[in-house]
């Protein structure tokens, strides 16, 4: 049995259905478990996840669970980013620091603690074609596999200004030191978080989850390091990886015929079922 596993709130919902057809129309759904992290305080919104599944297939096989965040990491978050862009409040809700779900995924481990490999997914994709060859990929030595961008893309370090031309190399170094972070890793290109095929057994044991809430508080407690978003959290703290095939985190916008997931980073989430390069996919897919 191959785990997926999605992170999602009441922001997804509209594109569930989309997802799950497709996913249903491509593979045997038999073969996968679907684990949802839901981020609802309000714990109903399973409820529709099943709902939209059973309507689809009564096949599906799907569990979930809830992430509350504790209010320290709450506060964590409102105080880092007043750090970053201080009383902007217009920027910050277009910013994934208050989207709780963008963080769910470092919990996974603790959540769903039976699952020891797993296919983490974003939900702004579709399957095209059968996925399940991914979970061949070796993984035993590395905490993630992932398929880093092929255009253009510069290493980890050059994401992040502050570690790359820091104006207090000094306190970089201890940055380094207090993280055991070997800044020669972070040459590795950098890489895309929306399809990632985790070894949680591994994520565990190196405390990834505390670690992320760590990095936070030393960028607030030492502002001169700094970082936007979820994906360069994770590219600093899992630099070392192993690489799928890009046909399963296609992220361009053409040629789709021989991609296993088309993934359509850069469209708001709100705006997919309205966009005809995520409409006319969908009908190419189901078909």
């Amino acid at each position: 049995m191959h785990h997926i596993i999605f992170c999602l709130d009441n922001n997804y919902l509209k594109i569930l259905p989309s997802v799950l057809k497709s996913f249903n129309k491509t593979n045997n759904i038999k073969n996968f478990t679907l684990n949802f992290v839901i981020s609802d305080s309000k714990k109903k919104l399973h409820q529709n996840i099943l709902d939209i599944a059973k309507n689809i297939s009564s096949d599906f096989i799907i569990r979930y669970k809830y992430y509350l965040p504790t209010e320290e990491f709450k506060q964590i978050l409102i105080e880092y980013s007043n750090l970053l862009f201080g009383d902007k409040e217009h920027i910050k809700k277009q910013r994934v620091y208050f989207n709780y779900a963008n963080w769910s995924r470092f919990h996974i481990v603790d959540l769903f603690s039976d699952i020891k490999k797993g296919l983490y997914l974003d939900l702004d994709i579709l399957f095209n074609k059968n996925i399940e060859d991914i979970f061949k990929i070796d993984i035993d030595n590395y905490m993630v596999a992932v398929s880093p961008y092929t255009k253009g893309n510069k290493s980890i370090i050059t994401k992040i200004r502050s570690l790359d031309k820091p104006s207090d190399i000094l306190n970089v170094n201890k940055f380094f030191d207090h993280f055991k972070i070997n800044r020669e890793d972070l040459n590795n290109k950098h890489y895309n978080c929306g399809v990632m095929l985790f070894n949680f057994e591994l994520l565990k044991k190196n405390n990834i989850k505390n670690k992320v809430e760590d990095l936070l508080k030393y960028m607030i407690k030492y502002p001169y390091i700094k970082m936007s978003g979820t994906q360069n959290v994770q590219n600093i703290l899992i630099p070392n990886y192993n690489i799928f095939p890009s046909s399963y985190n296609y992220l361009q916008k053409k040629n789709t015929t021989n991609q296993h997931i088309i993934h359509f980073k850069g469209i708001k989430v709100l705006d997919l079922l309205d966009n005809p390069l995520y409409i006319n996919s969908l009908k190419s897919i189901l078909k």
